[in-house]
């Protein structure tokens, strides 16, 4: 290995800026999107499922707006399985996504209402 060049690296790997800090507890800007509906309901006490979403909030994609919640808003939304009946007779499991009543709590404080 005549022609190997040195691995010794001058630059860091880090940014120099870092990772955003997501608070806890942030809003929407917007108050007219899916987003903001979905954390609207969820502060008002409801368990959202996906079918729930569908009718209620207009979306299909209530389990990426939740993930969008928690990463990009700092919101710990808890979920629980929750059996479902199909009409063949086969139970199937979906998700079922809720604020905890503390979390509930606090965010009413914070001005959530």
């Amino acid at each position: 290995m005549k022609d190997a060049r040195p691995s010794i690296r001058t630059e860091s790997s880090a940014t120099v800026t870092g990772a955003p800090i997501v608070s806890p507890f942030g809003f929407p800007a917007k108050l007219d999107t899916v987003c903001a509906e979905v954390l609207r309901r969820l502060l008002s006490g409801e368990r959202l499922t996906s079918l729930d979403a569908v009718g209620e909030a207009s979306t299909t994609r209530l389990a990426a707006y939740v993930f969008y919640l928690e990463d990009g808003y700092g919101w710990r939304i808890e979920r629980t399985e929750k059996a479902a009946g199909c009409k063949d007779g086969r139970v199937a499991y979906v998700s079922e996504y809720f604020l905890p009543p503390t979390v509930i709590a606090h965010a009413d404080e914070r001005g959530a209402a």
